[in-house]
């Protein structure tokens, strides 16, 4: 296999993760908006959204005080989100996930189910 061959098998790879992540993140906020209660919603591993925000185009800042976290969007036109790391179970539980999709709705102006997800897209500071 060619160098050129496996830079573009990777870089449709990449793709398809990217078009994944932003698939799976507008059924969370769909979920959000519509159950007040979070009945719907799942547990999450912090490690999972971590990665999903990554996917999202977010890079993770745990540098500062206390629980609290920054994503911080790749695009630097876009305001990075401060969310809280569960602790001491690393599990984001279904009122605190619908929370944290709320301040990525507001923030980022995700809508709907048919707006694109991820940083920089969608924005509306």
């Amino acid at each position: 296999m060619s160098a050129s061959t496996s830079t573009s098998t990777l870089s449709a790879a990449l793709t398809l993760k990217a078009q994944q992540a932003r698939e799976y993140m507008q059924q969370l906020v769909r979920v959000a908006k519509e159950d007040p209660d979070a009945r719907d919603l799942q547990p999450v591993k912090w490690e999972e959204f971590v990665t999903l925000m990554d996917q999202l185009g977010f890079d993770y800042d745990p540098a500062t005080p206390g629980t609290s976290v920054r994503f911080i969007p790749r695009n630097q036109r876009d305001q990075p989100v401060i969310s809280h790391k569960p602790h001491p179970d690393p599990t984001i539980h279904p009122m605190m996930l619908r929370e944290m999709l709320k301040k990525l709705i507001r923030l980022y102006g995700w809508a709907d189910e048919s707006e694109a997800v991820g940083a920089g897209e969608g924005a509306t500071n």
